[in-house]
């Protein structure tokens, strides 16, 4: 899933699967998303929506190697 660098992002969906990311940051809560590591080539996968929107738990959990640190 890619974004045009002008087009709106709904930082509701992850930027990857275009699924609910499930994130409340936003809403001031303590989100699962605080807990999880996201590497820079996770975060490259989709280009620059991945820094606007979190990229959901599914798809963190199935392209992030066991034992990865965050870079």
């Amino acid at each position: 899933m890619s974004v045009a660098n002008n087009e709106a992002v709904d930082s509701s969906l992850c930027p990857l699967c275009g699924q609910s990311n499930n994130c409340e940051v936003g809403d001031g809560a303590n989100c699962w998303c605080r807990s999880e590591t996201f590497t820079e080539a996770l975060l490259s996968l989709s280009g620059e929506p991945a820094r606007k929107s979190c990229i959901c738990l599914s798809c963190v959990r199935e392209r992030t190697p066991l034992g990865s640190d965050a870079s």
